[in-house]
């Protein structure tokens, strides 16, 4: 099957995978060859995929997902993979959203929905880099 990762910038991908793993509003979904016509909203996460028994992983974004005829086509914000992820400044942006959340209960001007999410997207860089902080 057809794995095409596109952002608002570049096809960031395109190859023949054996599995494609993503991230779902509801948890992480499998796709497999002959998988039934599928359109949903994926979070930020792990997107994961074997092509000759190997395992590749990048870090998504927010985005799309649309299986159909043995094409999975991912639609996301951003996506990065290991080697492109500038380790220290998502350790930063991880600190600053732990440091914004440990304010919110003093502070009704911080969003707390915001800072989770950018906590939750820090951390998700960290471990597709292969960080043990996350």
């Amino acid at each position: 099957m057809r794995l095409t990762i596109v952002t608002p910038r570049k096809e960031v991908l395109s190859r023949d995978v054996d599995s494609v793993t993503l991230p779902g509003a509801v948890g992480e979904m499998t796709v497999l060859p002959g998988h039934a016509a599928l359109m949903s909203v994926l979070e930020v996460g792990v997107a994961r995929w074997t092509a000759g028994g190997e395992m590749h992983e990048l870090a998504l974004n927010r985005g799309f997902v649309e299986v159909l005829n043995d094409q999975v086509r991912v639609m996301t914000e951003t996506c990065e993979v290991g080697g492109e992820i500038d380790i220290e400044r998502a350790q930063k942006a991880a600190e600053r959203a732990r440091e914004r959340l440990a304010q919110a209960s003093r502070d009704a001007g911080i969003d707390v929905t915001r800072a989770e999410y950018a906590l939750k997207r820090a951390l998700i860089r960290l471990k597709v880099a292969g960080t043990t902080e996350h």
